[in-house]
């Protein structure tokens, strides 16, 4: 996370760019998920769960750094 902060901070993007920020880090998870769904046989309902949890922390850390600045 702090290197999302860090990214955020140095890019310092507009309340827009910071939901598009946040939107393309969301892929980074979304890939990973859905890896571990597809070839390790993970349980679709963990993985949504997981998923939710990196959406909303992606979301509120760079609306926070973003608003921040």
């Amino acid at each position: 996370m702090v290197l999302v902060a860090g990214l955020v901070a140095r890019l310092d993007p507009g309340l827009s760019g910071a939901l598009s920020l946040a939107a393309g880090l969301f892929l980074i998870p979304l890939v990973l998920l859905a890896g571990a769904v597809f070839h390790e046989g993970t349980a679709m309902s963990a993985a949504a769960v997981h998923l939710g949890d990196w959406a909303i922390k992606l979301l509120i850390l760079v609306l926070i750094v973003s608003l921040w600045r």
